[in-house]
């Protein structure tokens, strides 16, 4: 049995312009995009909605990244990916979400690459991470950015059930950094 795994946990305190910029777009998708996905397997309905945004093709690390979805295509997100593109080799299925109060994604199922999440709302959330029955836990507070190891069982709730969670994500592959995959054992 294998215990030691890494969640994840704090990559970066994010820049302020670049919170805006994230911010205002997540609430011109809630106010004018119809959502790709809503509500979870425990919680259907509006509990959990989300929306995936389609960026222009990336060069990164010499490869053409493409991304394998068309579903919003967001004017001036560039900054932001400038931003990320200098600590990872990919980029791709970048979202936006809203989380309810009261309302937990539970047991969501491993995925294949890990992700980044940077909360975009001042209402604090933790991750729950389990492998081989061992749970760990990580807060994601606003105004940070953190690698989170969704290639386990996961899920998320909010911490102080007033508010609702705004919340941006994205996969990626690795860091650039080699001592960033090995912080957070990313093979």
């Amino acid at each position: 049995m294998t215990t030691n795994f890494t969640p994840g946990g704090f990559l970066c305190k994010m820049p302020d312009h670049l919170l805006t910029l994230m911010q205002s777009t997540s609430f011109e998708l809630e106010k004018n995009a119809f959502p790709c996905l809503i509500g979870t397997e425990d919680y259907p309905g509006e509990g959990y909605r989300q929306w995936k945004i389609q960026v222009p093709p990336r060069e990164l690390s010499g490869k053409k990244q493409e991304t394998d979805f068309n579903i919003l295509d967001v004017k001036g997100f560039e900054p932001v990916m400038d931003f990320f593109g200098e600590f990872v080799n990919s980029i791709f299925r970048f979202r936006m979400s809203l989380l309810a109060p009261n309302v937990e994604i539970k047991n969501d199922s491993p995925h294949k690459f890990p992700r980044i999440h940077i909360p975009l709302s001042d209402t604090d959330s933790t991750f729950y991470i389990e492998h081989e029955n061992i749970v760990k836990s990580i807060k994601l507070e606003y105004g940070n950015a953190y690698m989170i190891n969704v290639i386990y069982f996961h899920g998320v709730k909010i911490d102080d059930n007033l508010e609702q969670r705004r919340n941006a994500f994205f996969s990626f592959d690795r860091f650039k950094d080699i001592e960033l995959n090995k912080k957070f054992n990313i093979n």
